[in-house]
């Protein structure tokens, strides 16, 4: 089986897991669903940034799930907040009533606009990247490893910088992920030199 087909199999995993979280959240507020729709969507959002890197003219975003993911992180960094007044020495949640009345207060108010969001997310916006993804990935090739690769002599290069070695060990590994295992070239062993 094919390293890209791979890539598509973990972007449509991601996919379910946000919908089937979603589906949760709206009928109620659950952490864990809140948790696991992020970690999801976090995953989706590194795929894109590291094929847009590959590919600058891509282009490829998903506004709407970035919207979905800022709205469930602020439920989820409040309920963290609670968690960890909890845990603290001295029953800080008794000494610091108001605090934890703001802190349900808060929650209860993004609960409302998680409501809404999940209500009003477009559950075609990954759908139609991975349409995108799949098309991009059938049209790597080689090229992309070699264009990548040009500035690997003496690899890892100190001049090229630790951020470019990384930008470009990414764009190799996503290179060698996608390349088919079948042949490379389309001519058959006979014209080969």
């Amino acid at each position: 089986m094919e390293t890209g087909m791979n890539f598509l199999g973990e972007w449509e995993a991601n996919e379910k897991e946000i919908i089937k979280n979603l589906s949760v959240i709206r009928s109620e507020i659950k952490q864990e669903a809140i948790h696991d729709t992020r970690v999801a969507i976090k995953k989706l959002r590194a795929y894109c940034e590291l094929l847009n890197e590959l590919d600058k003219s891509a282009k490829i975003d998903l506004p709407q799930t970035k919207s979905l993911f800022d709205i469930l992180g602020k439920h989820r960094e409040w309920g963290i907040v609670l968690k960890q007044l909890q845990k603290a020495p001295g029953n800080l949640v008794e000494s610091c009533s108001l605090f934890v009345t703001h802190i349900h207060q808060a929650e209860e108010q993004i609960s409302h606009l998680i409501k809404n969001a999940a209500e009003d997310y477009d559950i075609n916006e990954p759908a139609e990247v991975n349409k995108k993804l799949a098309a991009f990935i059938n049209t790597l090739g080689l090229h992309k490893a070699a264009t990548a690769s040009k500035h690997m002599s003496g690899f890892p290069a100190r001049a090229m910088g630790t951020f470019q070695a990384a930008r470009t060990r990414t764009a190799l590994l996503l290179a060698f992920h996608t390349w088919r295992i079948s042949p490379l070239h389309p001519c058959s062993a006979a014209e080969l030199p």
